[in-house]
């Protein structure tokens, strides 16, 4: 029993342990489901959750880590992935949350029904990373628009959000990151009524912060944001995507920190957005190719609007330079209307910064070329086809160069109004070197239809400008190939000063242009390159009128101070340029400075004629013809003497025949190769020229000068002319002597000057010399030469050939005159010949027709033949007399001759050395019959001696002699002086000092009767008497020595014949005589 009882006590206890057991497992079941509810409620959750995303994003990658409920905190969902299922393999999440927490109370019956219904939505650790395509689509964009999961959260917040936009088409640069994203948006606001909200706020690496209000309800909407310290630079314009990249290359070099505001607002009942953008630029920098500069300190307001874009005030610093722009844009699609001011200070010009400006101011810009500094106002307009603008540029000290004359021009200071239609600037100041120059401008507007002018510029200056290479270059107008004007003023080869009393500059629509300029030279120089004349000091005026330029006024002096003066004009026409220059000089010096400017050929006359001294007036014109290149060129010198100031004279020294001759007067006139002499007057020492001429160029380039010699010329043959003369006949003529009053000369020469080919002076010549009274040596015996010699010649390559006629009407030797001479000459090379010797042994026929030189002498005929060294004055001559009558020769050596007469005629070879007794030599004869010796005074006092007494004129009439020439001494070899009683038979000599040692040796004279009767007599030369002659010719010594045989032999036969009784021998004598007679 105690068993039945143990056993039942052990069931009953059995049965209790199972339902405690049930119990307890109940309870564990009861509490592991409970403790299991939130994991199973958020795994319901995250299945949902997926199946419902993967739904809507068919083709998109989806996955939820896990879910969970949390008690008193809500459904907490954890990395909520979504990515492309394209690239699921190696998917990259697009948009990634780290958790979202959904504030809710959940119940069994809600969990059953999958009713959340939150109240607030957390969104931590949200990661969008997306790519976005060149049209500015982002890659997220795919998952809009988001599921729906009933009526949503009252609250939804997003705490640290991250935003990387990442650009495909640039893989080097670093993504867009926005960071720190945080949001609140109110779902359902506490009164239905009310729009819902949103705020927002984010940071990154651009930009200090941003934030984000919006509201918004089913029929409008709006968002406020607000940028602060935003940052825009090369590295953020580099991580910018393409499509903004691209639209904002232009801003490329924009480094700036800014701020802005914005609100847009839409609605259902509005066709278009309202949207309005203020922005603040705090600071920035912007450089770019397209500007010059780098703006600096830019600072600035900027309203965006749908109308466009609005500058309330945007100011810069470029360089030096402070600016400031205002003004708007009417749209936002170019090309849209726009109008802005900009005022600037202290802008620095250049090509550079025009170059950025529309393209009238770059017009304008490159016609004056400025630069420096201005001040300006301007108000730019574009109606969306053409620009328009006007304003007021102040310049600063502003360099221009004007196209039309690009002088540069410093220092300008005014001010310009310019516009769209034209730009006018009056009265602006500037300077020239130094010197104030005053400018008015206007340039207008291009008008083809009213051909209007669009060019105006007047220039002046008040003091002179130096004539450099800056100033003859702005003579052609810049861009343009050198211009005439140019050209023609640096073939003048000015240098000094000149004014620019006023200009003018215009152009036309037609493309016409004009220029007036009045130039005002001082302390100017001048050298033309076609006659290069250095010309200095010039004062005087050019004007400029278009294409024609006046020279006028203009005075100058030389080097040597001679006063120039010079006036002309140049003027371009379609066949070419027409230029004509007359230049006047007074008191020119004949020098090197003027020899430089002449030609070539010109230079060897210059030097061939020597010339020297002060020309009195030149006129030298030029004229260069349209279409030729060379100019023609006339030049007139006059040399006559001025009332205002005394003479001067020009003086030629020949280079071959070194004789300076001063012109005094007379006119050369130089035209077309060929230089006519007039008038020609000139002078040296006694010497007097009055010739004509004419210079003319040949075919073969030689110059030949042709002088007409015309009375009253003269010529004085003094040392001067002797060094003058050729060597080679400087000898002869200076051995010659001779001296008296100048020479008559009459004639022409031509002289063909030497060139290139012709390296020596070749001349030709006809003259006549008139001799009036010359005579050959200072004392010398030959003197009052008088008539007139004609000689014709030429001298070629150095070789000379002349012939001539000498026809004397007289001269003198010593007392003796010679009359009527007349003869040739011939000079070949270096010999002179003369009467028949002029044949020179060449030509038979020449020397039969050739005469010998004559003359009247004593009474016949005197001829002459012969030649002469005219290098050395050796000579070899041969004279004839013929006729001479004897009374003629005696009174003509001033011997008494009342009853003389007789004929006599002689022969001579005579060779010498010109001028040098010592070296003559010769021999000769002479003989004089039916002459009465017996009545010269000498010959009585020979026949007194001989106590022979003249009575009749058989006494001593004939004479036979042969004579020696030897320097001074005259040998006589044989003398013999006879009659019908006597003969004298003697030698000896004498000199030219008529010193005589002579002896005569007497005897009975063969015509006597004795000597044909006495035997002795006849056959013998019996010798009575020994007379020896000395003393002087005119006063001669005679000595007797009788021989004693002879006498005695005498006194025998006629005792009468006694010399010592005087009384005896006179009273005898008569029938001596007559004895000897018969």
């Amino acid at each position: 029993m105690q068993n039945a009882v143990a056993t039942r006590q052990r069931d009953t206890t059995g049965r209790v342990s199972v339902w405690v057991l049930v119990l307890l497992l109940l309870i564990a079941v009861a509490a592991a489901a409970w403790s299991a509810l939130p994991t199973t409620a958020g795994e319901q959750v995250r299945r949902h959750l997926l199946s419902k995303l993967r739904e809507h994003y068919r083709e998109a990658y989806v996955d939820i880590g896990a879910a969970r409920y949390e008690p008193g905190r809500g459904v907490v969902i954890e990395q909520l992935v979504l990515g492309d299922a394209a690239r699921q393999g190696q998917c990259k999440a697009l948009v990634c949350i780290e958790r979202i927490v959904v504030d809710t109370d959940l119940s069994l019956q809600r969990l059953a029904d999958f009713d959340f219904s939150p109240k607030k939505l957390t969104i931590r650790g949200l990661e969008l990373t997306s790519q976005i395509d060149p049209e500015g689509h982002l890659a997220i964009e795919q998952f809009f628009p988001l599921p729906k999961f009933g009526p949503g959260a009252e609250t939804i917040e997003i705490e640290r959000g991250v935003l990387s936009v990442i650009d495909p088409a640039n893989s080097d640069a670093r993504p867009m990151v926005v960071r720190e994203i945080k949001g609140r948006i109110l779902n359902r606001p506490p009164n239905p009524a009310d729009p819902k909200t949103f705020q927002l706020t984010a940071e990154a690496d651009f930009f200090e912060l941003l934030e984000v209000v919006g509201e918004f309800d089913s029929e409008k909407w709006n968002v406020r944001s607000r940028l602060r310290r935003a940052e825009f630079n090369r590295t953020v314009a580099a991580q910018l995507p393409f499509c903004l990249r691209n639209r904002l290359t232009k801003l490329a070099g924009l480094s700036a920190t800014f701020d802005g505001v914005a609100s847009v607002e839409g609605g259902s009942q509005q066709a278009a957005l309202n949207w309005v953008s203020k922005v603040d630029l705090i600071d920035g920098r912007y450089e770019s190719s397209f500007l010059p500069y780098q703006m600096e300190r830019l600072q600035g307001e900027f309203f965006l609007r749908p109308s466009g874009l609005e500058v309330a005030l945007l100011s810069a610093r470029i360089g030096d330079a402070r600016c400031e722009a205002k003004g708007a844009t009417q749209g936002w699609r170019w090309p849209m209307p726009l109008s802005f001011s900009l005022d600037t200070e202290e802008l620095l010009l250049h090509e550079e910064l025009a170059s950025c400006t529309p393209q009238k101011c770059q017009e304008i810009f490159q016609r004056l070329n400025p630069r420096g500094r201005i001040a300006a106002n301007a108000n730019v307009r574009f109606d969306g086809q053409k620009w328009s603008w006007q304003s007021a540029i102040q310049c600063l000290g502003l360099d221009v160069q004007f196209d039309r004359f690009p002088y540069p021009v410093k220092d300008v200071r005014g001010t310009i109004f310019s516009s769209d239609r034209e730009t006018i600037g009056q009265g602006l100041v500037g300077r020239l070197e130094g010197q104030p120059l005053r400018c008015n401008l206007r340039l207008e507007k291009r008008d083809p239809a009213a051909n209007n002018r669009t060019t105006l510029v007047e220039l002046s200056t008040e003091g002179p400008l130096t004539i450099d290479e800056t100033l003859l270059t702005s003579l052609t107008p810049r861009g343009e190939e050198t211009s005439k004007l140019e050209n023609l003023v640096r073939s003048l080869n000015v240098s000094g000063k000149v004014s620019l009393a006023s200009s003018k500059f215009e152009s036309w629509a037609d493309g016409t242009r004009t220029k007036m300029m009045d130039l005002r030279f001082e302390q100017t120089n001048l050298r033309y390159d076609r006659f290069a004349y250095p010309i200095h000091d010039i004062q005087g005026q050019v004007l400029v009128d278009n294409d024609i330029v006046h020279i006028s006024n203009v005075r100058g002096q030389s080097i040597d101070s001679a006063s120039i003066s010079a006036r002309g004009i140049c003027q371009s026409l379609p066949a070419g340029t027409l230029f004509q220059l007359e230049i006047d000089g007074y008191g020119i010096s004949m020098d090197q400075s003027l020899r430089r400017v002449l030609a070539a050929e010109h230079q060897s006359i210059w030097d061939t004629l020597g010339p020297s001294g002060v020309l009195e007036h030149l006129n030298v014109f030029i004229d260069l013809a349209p279409g030729q290149t060379t100019p023609q060129l006339k030049i007139m010198a006059d040399q006559y003497p001025r009332s205002d100031r005394p003479p001067r004279s020009v003086s030629i020294t020949p280079e071959s025949l070194p004789y300076r001759l001063n012109i005094t007067g007379g006119r050369a006139e130089y035209v077309d190769d060929q230089v006519v002499i007039s008038d020609l007057q000139g002078w040296h020492g006694q010497s007097r020229l009055n010739a004509q001429g004419r210079c003319v160029r040949q075919a073969d380039g030689r110059w030949v000068l042709s002088v007409d010699a015309q009375p009253p010329t003269r010529v004085l043959v003094d040392n001067d002319l002797l060094t003058a003369l050729p060597e080679e006949v400087q000898g002869t003529f200076h051995a010659l002597q001779l001296y008296g009053p100048p020479v008559s000369l009459r004639g022409t020469a031509n002289f063909a000057f030497p060139d290139h080919d012709h390296p020596d002076l070749d001349f030709d010549w006809d003259l006549r010399l008139q001799l009036e009274g010359n005579r050959i040596g200072d004392a010398g015996p030959v003197h009052d030469i008088r008539g007139e010699v004609q000689i014709a010649g030429e001298r070629i390559a150095q070789t000379t050939n002349a012939t001539g006629n000498v026809r004397l009407d007289s001269l003198h030797v010593d007392n003796v005159q010679v009359t009527n001479v007349q003869g040739p000459i011939l000079i070949r090379e270096d010999q002179l010949f003369v009467g028949q010797a002029v044949h020179d042994g060449r030509s038979e026929s020449v020397a039969a027709s050739s005469k010998s030189i004559r003359g009247g002498l004593f009474g016949g005929i005197a001829e002459l033949d012969g030649q002469m060294d005219l290098t050395s004055g050796r000579f070899d001559v041969n004279g004839r007399f013929d006729g001479i009558d004897f009374a003629t020769l005696l009174r003509d050596l001033n011997q008494p001759a009342q009853h003389t007469k007789g004929a006599g005629r002689a022969v001579m070879r005579l060779r010498g050395l010109l001028g040098d007794y010592q070296t003559l030599s010769g021999q000769g004869a002479a003989s004089l019959q039916d002459a009465s010796l017996y009545e010269l005074p000498a010959v009585v006092r020979l026949l007194n001696i001989l106590s022979v007494k003249p009575n009749h004129d058989g006494d001593l009439s004939n004479c036979e002699l042969k004579f020696r020439l030897d320097g001074e001494q005259i040998s006589f070899d044989d003398i013999r002086i006879w009659g019908d009683i006597l003969v004298l038979r003697g030698s000896g000599t004498a000199n030219l000092r008529q010193e005589l040692d002579l002896r005569f040796e007497t005897g009975v004279s063969p015509n006597n009767l004795w000597s044909r009767l006495l035997n002795p007599l006849k056959d013998q030369q019996y010798t009575l008497w020994t007379i020896d002659v000395t003393g002087t010719l005119a006063n001669p010594v005679f000595d007797k020595r009788t021989l004693k045989q002879i006498e005695q032999a005498l006194e025998r036969l006629f005792p009468e014949f006694d010399g010592d009784n005087s009384n005896r021998r006179t009273a005898g004598r008569t029938t001596r005589q007559e004895l000897l007679t018969r």
